[in-house]
């Protein structure tokens, strides 16, 4: 009986050393978006179940600079409302994509642009529902909007704050100032006020992103005055650190398994992205790539993942410009 259970325990031992190890050496291939005809950089936001792809095009020499775009294995111009510029922030697994057009909250689906109100701000984030609900920010104010019908949201104190992002039971996150004017994470509510999320000891916060299971990601002060990533798990709020060398980070996107990317940078070391799990901790993205694809990459921010884990990210090429890519595992 000892026997069997020592050779138990060292097959458990040797299982999870296993999956450490392969945690340890996922690499990632890498696939460059490309570009829209006219545009010097494609620049991605999230990424949908199916791996679909929205963010912003820089365009040149038309005097309206950025582009809303969907990737779907080719670039999609969404367009503008007129001459004005537009961008693309989130989507859902249906592709329908929000961000703004001509400085308005904007919904962009079925080759049409619907601006969601007259007053200026952005459409952060879209849920999977049959009528989906998208959240955002409307003359400082944090709203949802379904089917037409905008409602402005309580923030914090009064009605400022910023709603960014939503998951399919309708949990909505953002941040909004609390009583001493400082900008904090917290859950809006269609019947009351918002309620605040505990910070890191710093004086402000801000939630960014949710997933399906109700995990928050974003960012929060320490009480050093450092920018930290930050995963909020029960409202309870995790400092998930930088990487070597730098001093900030900042989490904008999760997936349902809790995995987290984002950026970490300080004043004296550039930008890079990175990637968090509760096993391996915070790590660059740029020395998990595969030596074929990935040479002469840089990624330089992850925005976005799926529950595949399929990462959508700015990168530099052999230091050039930045680029979209994406990484699948």
């Amino acid at each position: 009986m000892k026997c069997l259970l020592a050779i138990r325990a060292l097959t458990t031992v040797g299982l999870a050393a296993l999956m450490a190890n392969s945690a340890q050496s996922q690499v990632y291939t890498v696939t460059d978006l490309g570009q829209i005809a006219g545009s010097t950089a494609a620049l991605p936001d999230a990424i949908n179940a199916s791996g679909q792809i929205s963010g912003t095009t820089v365009a040149v020499g038309t005097g309206y600079n950025y582009h809303a775009f969907l990737y779907n294995g080719t670039m999609t111009d969404l367009g503008t409302v007129g001459r004005s510029s537009s961008e693309g922030y989130a989507l859902n697994n249906t592709g329908k994509v929000v961000g703004y057009a001509n400085g308005l909250p904007a919904l962009f689906s079925g080759g049409k642009v619907t601006t969601l109100s007259k007053k200026s701000g952005s459409a952060n984030g879209i849920n999977n529902n049959t009528s989906p609900k998208v959240v955002g920010r409307a003359n400082n104010a944090a709203f949802v909007w379904q089917g037409g019908t905008l409602t402005t949201l309580a923030g914090l104190v009064g009605a400022s704050g910023s709603a960014q992002c939503i998951n399919d039971a309708g949990v909505i996150a953002g941040y909004s100032p609390n009583s001493e004017g400082r900008n904090q994470a917290c859950i809006f509510s269609t019947s009351g006020s918002a309620a605040p999320l505990a910070g890191l000891g710093g004086l402000y916060s801000f939630a960014l992103a949710i997933n399906s299971a109700g995990q928050i990601a974003g960012e929060a002060y320490t009480s050093a005055g450092e920018r930290h990533a930050a995963l909020w798990t029960g409202g309870s709020p995790t400092d998930l650190g930088v990487l070597a060398g730098r001093t900030q980070s900042g989490a904008w996107a999760l997936n349902l398994s809790g995995v987290v990317v984002g950026v970490s940078y300080s004043s004296s070391a550039p930008e890079r992205g990175f990637i968090w799990d509760a096993t391996n901790g915070i790590r660059e993205l740029t020395s998990l790539l595969d030596p074929v694809t990935g040479a002469g990459w840089t990624i330089m921010r992850a925005t976005g993942i799926n529950d595949d884990g399929k990462i959508c990210a700015f990168a530099s090429y052999n230091g050039g410009a930045w680029r979209g890519v994406l990484l699948t595992p």
